[in-house]
């Protein structure tokens, strides 16, 4: 008990980092959760497995082709503690689970802003007690075959390295990797069968070790059938098992026929467990493993999913839920031990012709033919359902943890003074995200904005209105009106008047003249504050995020910010109209405009004449261009290309005058790019290119005249200073150019 006092001690903080998380797992946010407890539920009223011709319509959906083992575990505990029961299994039931709605918008539009939308259903918080107590209850199962996949994973480690020490980092790195900490967190599948799979690989390495017997094989071979009657992709561990076979008969040498006996005696538990379920969806349905029920797409080639490919990385070592990551740096560090890892078997390559006959090559075979099929399977399920996670490669969680504790073991003996650095290292990253990262996570995740008062309310901007008397749109604060980076984030803050009659949801969208240019639609609270969690006089803010990312955004643009609200259930926005304060309809709510950066527009201006013109701390002007004549009664368009030096806050405009003798009159005035680009935009660094529209009127005199330009603000008519052939322009209008008119 004293040599195995760690094992104990991680089983401990195990159990309670998974309990923690059970804690702030709403129910039926675990990955199709509440198919697999409708398949207990159905085990539990009916005694026959889900028909899988009705998975359309059934509660169990895609989850009516899996194998049984799982379900009638918990469908014997269930009754065996007297949980309660659903009555009623009509094809409604799935619904009836999960509250009235489905979020309909459960996918964040920014995967790493931790409060947008993670959550597959609202109204979860209100499901029925007596089914939370069963579920709860029933997610104490996965526990359990968690705790059974770390006692595999530790008597696995043992046969591997001959250093306590490294035992102990391989099994934090197996228990605590978050992904594995979350699926014994809530009612699945994958976790028991990376129990039965674990335990299976550390038979596999004893045989190895001590040599196949009848008594080994048969465990083996009933450890893979209960394997795979958890779940259908654990029979990729089937090729380790045979290659650990054909190790032993090598090594050991005896007869060809002594070899097959022991494949035989392996087979038997696998036939007499698992070939009744294989023989009864071939017979029954034609599709013995099951694998139509799933939805499938369009099968993509190796090329059309290699943008998938990162998110193989992200969901093994870190997701929750359906899209839950941890924060970027998470990644950058386990990336580190697995570039630590790789680049120590590069350099030890060379040794492993040393290692031909030896049992840690045969070990490395083995583990490495389960990684392999697990990575193949996984391959082969994305080409048909892309964005599936890479919970299904941990089967070979033991194989691929063990594989990556190796490398840094080898580190270790190549460079002693990293030992303790490197096993220090990676358990403190690994136990901090599992033990606690986690739990933060997804309770971030899954909880409410918070509640808030008038008092408390950040400085609003825009003008309130109501949306049907029962919604008020108090304002917005936002750091910026330029269309910059990946996302555009805006703060909406709300105030409940009364309840509505329906669920609401809101959008908020970009739209310039050739249209919508982003939107996103959400269920209030960001899908975490929904109608049935409302109580008159609520306020709250809600922190909005736009993509941006992939669309087509022209230079210098303006974009107005709409926002609207719709039925959640219909999506109709007939539902919810606008008005004022005072009840005047609103036809269409503007809260703002965005801009789009200018950047370099320098090409749309071309052969400038240059112009020594500035207005010092805005901008300077490169030089314009003239198409048509500047003659009484003609019309020419004058293009001005300004390189912007600083900022302003005011929304200046430009006047361009023609000025003579007998005093000057307007050509043109107004707000930069026909109002499409205010100088509060401008931003250092960019050149701006502008058009002018500039008539001249029939009856001008014959005189010598001077086009000026210049800036002023609006509400007060001051000018902006302008400077010329470094002095001062007179009146801060700066001479463009004259032209003697006959």
């Amino acid at each position: 008990m004293r040599q195995h006092r760690p094992l104990f001690v991680i089983l401990i903080l195990f159990a309670v980092a998974v309990l923690a998380q059970q804690a702030v797992l709403p129910l039926f946010e675990g990955s199709d959760e509440p198919l697999h407890y409708a398949y207990i539920e159905h085990l539990r009223a009916t005694g026959s497995l889900p028909d899988r011709d009705e998975r359309l319509s059934s509660a169990t959906r895609q989850e009516s082709g899996q194998p049984p083992l799982t379900y009638i575990v918990g469908a014997l505990l269930a009754d065996t503690f007297r949980l309660p029961a659903l009555p009623d299994l009509m094809p409604q039931t799935r619904d009836a689970l999960v509250g009235k709605t489905r979020n309909p918008w459960n996918t964040p539009g920014n995967i790493w802003n931790r409060v947008d939308n993670h959550n597959y259903y609202y109204n979860s918080a209100n499901a029925d007690p007596e089914i939370a107590r069963a579920m709860y209850s029933l997610r104490l199962t996965s526990l359990v075959y968690g705790i059974i996949a770390i006692i595999g994973a530790y008597g696995a480690a043992s046969e591997i390295f001959d250093r306590r020490e490294w035992v102990i980092v391989s099994t934090v790195l197996f228990a605590f990797m978050p992904t594995f900490v979350h699926s014994a967190a809530y009612i699945n599948n994958d976790v028991n069968s990376t129990a039965f799979c674990t335990l299976t690989l550390w038979q596999l390495l004893r045989l190895l070790r001590l040599g196949a017997s009848t008594k080994r094989l048969l465990l083996i071979g009933l450890l893979i059938a209960l394997a795979a009657l958890s779940k259908v992709n654990s029979l990729g561990i089937l090729p380790a098992a045979g290659l650990a076979l054909l190790l032993d008969w090598r090594r050991q040498g005896y007869s060809f026929g002594r070899f097959l006996k022991f494949a035989v005696i392996l087979a038997i538990p696998i036939v007499l467990l698992f070939g009744p379920w294989l023989l009864y969806g071939l017979v029954r349905y034609g599709d013995p493993f099951g694998f139509n029920t799933h939805p499938l797409g369009n099968f993509l080639t190796l090329q059309e999913l290699m943008p998938q490919f990162p998110n193989i990385y992200l969901s093994y070592f870190a997701r929750f839920g359906l899209s839950i990551y941890f924060y970027p740096l998470t990644y950058t560090l386990f990336g580190v031990l697995l570039t630590l890892a790789v680049t120590e078997y590069g350099l030890a390559a060379w040794r492993w012709r040393q290692l031909r006959e030896n049992r840690v090559l045969h070990q490395a075979l083995v583990l490495g033919a389960a990684a392999l099929v697990a990575f193949a399977g996984l391959i082969r399920w994305m080409q048909l359902l892309p964005e599936i996670p890479a919970r299904l490669l941990y089967p070979a969680h033991l194989s691929l943890v063990i594989l990556l504790t190796g490398g840094l073991f080898l580190l270790a003996r190549r460079w002693e003074i990293f030992d303790r650095p490197l096993r220090l290292y990676a358990i403190g990253l690994t136990a901090g995200t599992g033990l606690i990262g986690g739990s933060i996570a997804v309770y971030a995740a899954y909880t409410p904005p918070p509640l808030t008062e008038r008092a408390n309310l950040p400085p609003l901007k825009g003008t309130p209105f109501i949306f049907e008397d029962s919604v008020a749109f108090l304002g917005y604060t936002q750091d910026t009106q330029r269309l910059s980076g990946t996302w555009y984030p805006m703060t909406l803050c709300w105030e409940i008047l009364k309840m509505p009659p329906s669920e609401p949801a809101y959008s908020l969208k970009l739209i310039g003249d050739d249209g919508i240019l982003t939107d996103r639609t959400t269920i209030f609270g960001l899908g975490q504050r929904n109608s049935a969690l409302w109580n008159v006089g609520d306020i709250f803010c809600d922190n909005v995020e736009l993509p941006l990312v992939g669309r087509i955004i022209e230079p210098a643009r303006a974009y107005n910010v709409i926002l609207v609200m719709l039925n959640a259930e219909t999506f109709a926005i007939e539902d919810w109209q606008a008005a004022t304060s005072d009840g005047n309809p609103i036809d269409i709510p503007i809260l703002t405009q965005a801009f789009s950066p200018a950047g370099d527009m320098s090409t749309d201006v071309p052969e400038i004449i240059a112009a020594d013109i500035s207005f010092p701390g805005f901008a300077t002007l490169k030089g314009y261009h003239i198409d048509g004549n500047l003659q009484p009664g003609e019309t020419a368009i004058l293009k001005l290309l300004w390189e912007v030096s600083g900022t302003t806050l005011d929304n200046f405009a430009q006047f361009i005058h023609l000025s003579g003798t007998n005093g000057s009159i307007s050509l043109a005035d107004g707000i930069p790019r026909h109002e499409e680009y205010p100088t509060f935009a401008w931003a250092r660094g960019e050149t701006v290119a502008d058009k002018w529209t500039l008539h001249l009127p029939d009856d001008l005199p014959p005189d010598e005249y001077s086009i000026g330009i210049g800036f002023y603000r609006p509400d007060s008519g001051a000018r902006m200073s302008a400077v010329q052939n470094n002095a001062p322009a007179a009146d801060n209008i700066a001479t463009l150019l004259t032209v003697s008119l006959k």
